[in-house]
């Protein structure tokens, strides 16, 4: 009887330990993945920082350096538009992986929370 309950103990301390494990390495994949949001979101930032500047630059044309606007912008029009469509795109995906990034940790974090992140064979030991 002895035996046996020694038996049941072991299992049930590898059951905790194989949950203790999967619950850090959740833990570290949710730190992961807020780390890559936050560059995201800064990224995302920067962009569309060059995004407004360029728009900016667009519009009202190259000033010389007396301040004056000249009549002509300094770049092509054509490359400057291309550039921005292309800074949009990149903003856009930015923000589609932070999107995702947030659900991910969001469901991390529920998993973490949730009794059912435990394995049921260590539940019923409850």
């Amino acid at each position: 009887d002895l035996v046996r309950d020694e038996k049941i103990f072991e299992d049930k301390q590898n059951e905790l330990r194989a949950a203790l494990g999967e619950a850090r390495r959740l833990h570290r994949d949710m730190s992961s993945a807020y780390e890559a949001l936050a560059e995201a979101k800064a990224e995302n930032a920067r962009l569309r920082e060059r995004i407004i500047a360029l728009e900016k630059q667009r519009k009202h044309g190259s000033t010389g350096e007396t301040g004056v606007a000249r009549t002509r912008p300094m770049r092509d029009t054509s490359s400057q538009t291309l550039s921005i469509d292309e800074l949009r795109a990149e903003a856009r995906e930015r923000d589609d992986l932070a999107r995702s990034l947030a659900v991910k940790s969001a469901a991390i974090e529920a998993a973490l929370a949730s009794p059912s992140a435990i394995p049921e064979s260590f539940q019923a030991s409850l």
